[in-house]
């Protein structure tokens, strides 16, 4: 794998700590799984109004709930104090039902590593207990898939390449 490094995360370091991993329940049918959903976003997002969407949609017949949670997002690259900042949003279903949303400013990075937010701001829910709790306890599938939401809200266009990765485990259901 070539080295890969975006706002100072090492994509080879989240390979090895996040190795695929199965868990066989009862007679030795595979009942659990552990998998990394990655999605890198390159295409240019316009000032202002741009937005972008990361949907995670696990395998048909299984429920998916969230171990980690990380996105890497640089600030838009020429943004001002005249525009307005940068966040994103998850949710399942309705965008105006959400999870939580963590926001930047112009000029900052938006940074998430294992639910923990290392740049930015937890706008909704106030709390990161809450926050991490409506991660943990959120539940997704192909028919309800979990949706992150990246909207640019600076003066400058986002030229910089956005990286999601979330870490899922994945249960069988009949």
């Amino acid at each position: 794998m070539e080295r890969v490094i975006i706002a100072g995360i090492d994509l080879k370091d989240f390979d090895a700590e996040f190795l695929p991993i199965r868990r066989v329940g009862p007679l030795g049918v595979a009942c659990k799984k552990i998998i990394a959903y990655d999605e890198t976003k390159t295409a240019s997002l316009a000032a202002l109004t741009g937005t972008e969407l990361f949907t995670i949609t696990p395998e048909v017949g299984y429920i998916a709930r969230i171990i980690s949670l990380n996105f890497s997002i640089l600030a838009p690259t020429g943004a001002t104090a005249g525009g307005g900042g940068h966040d994103v949003r998850l949710y399942l279903i309705d965008a105006s039902n959400y999870l939580g949303e963590v926001s930047s400013v112009y000029n900052a990075a938006l940074l998430l590593r294992g639910n923990d937010i290392a740049t930015g701001t937890l706008v909704y829910p106030t709390s990161n207990e809450i926050f991490n709790r409506n991660l943990l306890n959120a539940r997704f599938s192909s028919i309800t898939p979990l949706i992150l939401k990246y909207s640019n809200k600076t003066d400058a266009a986002q030229d910089n390449t956005r990286l999601m990765r979330v870490i899922v485990e994945l249960e069988a259901v009949t």
